[in-house]
Formats: C-alpha cells, structure tokens, sequence
C-alpha cells in the first residue's frame, strides 16, 4: 500500500491503478503483485544480511483493515505474494 494525500496529489501515471480515499487528506494505493515480489526480496535480503539474530514478522490476512478478505484492497495474490520470497530468504 502506497500513501498519497488528497486525491489530486497522486501522480497521473498511477491513474490506472486500485486506490482507497481513507479521508480527504489521506489517499491510499494497491501494490501490485510485481511490487510485493520486491519488497519480499527486499526484507529478505535484509534479514540475511543481519549481523544479528533476525525475527520478521508479518501479518498474514493483509498489512491493513482494507487489505483483508471482502475489504476495498483484497486481492490474496498481491497480499501474499512477497510472503514466501521472505521465508525462502
């Protein structure tokens, strides 16, 4: 999920995608699927970095309220696509 402010604050070239009016100020978009894949290979790439031990956890019915099954951003195949890049890592 990207954050925008109001409505005429998001950048033209994301006009196609899946977006949420949380409130006049608040503007939220969907990741796509290609957009998780990285951010999981991101956090994984992150944790097998670490000096240190390394605990990530993360939500597994959506990062939000909206991102649950039936809600505005439900699409199980974006909300659990970087999931298993992270395990793997």
């Amino acid at each position: 999920m990207v954050n925008f402010g109001p409505s005429n604050t998001v950048p033209e070239k994301f006009k196609d995608r899946k977006f949420y009016q949380h409130n006049p100020t608040v503007t939220l978009m969907r990741t796509t699927v290609e957009e998780n894949r990285k951010l999981g290979e991101e956090i994984g790439w992150k944790a097998a970095t670490a000096t240190g031990l390394t605990c990530i956890m993360l939500p597994l019915r959506g990062v939000s309220a909206i991102d649950q099954t039936g809600k505005a951003f439900d699409e199980p195949v974006s909300r659990n696509t970087g999931l298993p890049i992270v395990h793997l890592k």
